[in-house]
């Protein structure tokens, strides 16, 4: 049995992962956007706020890497502990986090012009420490795999082995 055969993993782990997942980036950032979006169009003038910050391209940007970020949590969370294939979900979706924060997070910069009067704002040092978050977070899946591997092995040994002596 390989690391990605599916007979070694577990459904319902994945449904779990898959469920924080959609959570995390889907459910909670549209919902806050959208109440944001709602909150800002009854202020009188901050409609031009929200085109120059454009949160209606947040929104389709937290959708277009929310869903794979979520359908690969599934996965993540299917494989047990020490196989690649769990380590190889977590890399994929440690990297579209990664994409999913800068995007999210407009790469640390806003810029706003308000009837002649223009600032910006620049938080690119917080933007890569969230960044820097993601990626121990997939440090931590590499961790794993390496301290769970032996066991993982281990496992699958003895559920390979034939049986003894004809013996079911």
């Amino acid at each position: 049995m390989n690391d990605f055969s599916p007979k070694v993993g577990n459904v319902g782990k994945g449904i779990v992962a898959l469920v924080f997942a959609a959570a995390k980036y889907l459910l909670v950032p549209i919902l806050i956007l959208t109440a944001l979006t709602t909150m800002l169009a009854r202020v009188e003038g901050a409609s031009m706020i929200t085109d120059q910050i454009d949160l209606e391209r947040i929104k389709f940007f937290v959708l277009v890497l929310g869903v794979p970020i979520t359908a690969l949590a599934f996965f993540r969370g299917f494989y047990p502990k020490g196989s690649v294939s769990r380590f190889a979900f977590a890399a994929a979706i440690t990297a579209l986090v990664c994409v999913w924060i800068w995007t999210v997070m407009m790469a640390g910069n806003i810029s706003l012009e308000l009837e002649g009067f223009g600032f910006s704002i620049s938080f690119l040092g917080l933007v890569l420490l969230f960044i820097l978050g993601a990626v121990l977070g997939g440090v931590y899946y590499l961790v794993e795999m390496i301290s769970y591997r032996p066991e993982w092995l281990a496992s699958m040994e003895t559920t390979a082995a034939p049986p003894v002596n004809g013996a079911a």
